[in-house]
């Protein structure tokens, strides 16, 4: 784990919500930092086949809400 991801406290298999027409539930599937860019959180949809990928700065203004953290 970088210092990045410590510093932004997020970790793979954290489980977040959206909500839309219904809520979705997505899983960090990958963290990638990005030189003069910052981190881009992928999030596949858990129970389909979405992958939707997010500035770590744009996680909150996105609707995005943590339900849980991985162990």
């Amino acid at each position: 784990m970088t210092k990045a991801n410590q510093d932004s406290g997020l970790t793979i298999g954290d489980r977040f919500s959206t909500q839309g027409r219904g809520t979705t539930f997505w899983e960090i599937e990958v963290i990638t930092d990005i030189r003069h860019v910052g981190q881009i959180i992928t999030f596949a949809e858990i129970g389909g086949i979405t992958r939707m990928k997010v500035h770590v700065n744009d996680i909150s203004t996105k609707g995005f809400h943590r339900v849980a953290r991985s162990k």
